[in-house]
């Protein structure tokens, strides 16, 4: 035969609840208190971590210092799940590393033609097009695919070097010679 445990009354609404070490409310009355607490602290808890971003972020540093493998395989888990969300919030950080809000980018691409304005074609790998800037003054020049960004950067954004180098595609210069001497002055000068 079992034999019912005792009880008490509530200390909020006088109902039973169980008599024990701790209990004091009934389980619907320990609910409503639970969740009105939660929302008082909620407040606290926002304020703490906007007063406390720096520590949160050194925990977070050390705590990816620890494992990366480990966050970076949840981070590629999380984007294959979500890529609808990954593709705004690389195209929100984009925009704003240079300034620009969605509505400009659109009409500097769609003053493109929605394509890269070198080559006047579209990325090959489907991403966005490239953000080109001016490195001295940070200046937008326009918006190019993921090859014509990368020459551009691999010719050090020099308008000299990219002379010279239409100018040895165009055969221009004389081929075979070893090492060609080319006089920035004369092909700046053309």
């Amino acid at each position: 035969m079992r034999t019912m445990r005792p009880t008490q009354p509530c200390s909020i609404c006088g109902g039973e609840k169980p008599r024990g070490r701790g209990i004091v409310y009934c389980d619907p009355c320990r609910a409503t208190r639970r969740e009105h607490s939660q929302l008082k602290q909620r407040p606290t808890t926002k304020r703490w971590e906007r007063l406390h971003r720096d520590r949160r972020n050194y925990l977070a540093r050390k705590r990816y210092a620890a494992d990366p493998e480990r966050f970076k395989i949840r981070n590629a888990a999380w984007q294959a799940a979500n890529p609808e969300k990954t593709a705004a919030i690389y195209r929100r950080n984009l925009l704003k590393e240079y300034g620009l809000v969605a509505e400009e980018y659109d009409a500097l691409l769609a003053q493109q033609g929605g394509v890269c304005a070198i080559c006047g074609r579209v990325n090959p790998d489907g991403r966005p097009l490239y953000i080109d800037h001016d490195h001295a003054t940070g200046r937008v020049r326009g918006l190019l695919c993921r090859k014509c960004n990368t020459a551009l950067g691999l010719l050090s954004d020099d308008a000299a070097t990219v002379r010279v180098a239409l100018a040895y595609l165009d055969g221009s210069i004389a081929r075979g010679l070893g090492r060609v001497r080319v006089e920035r002055a004369i092909l700046v000068a053309a």
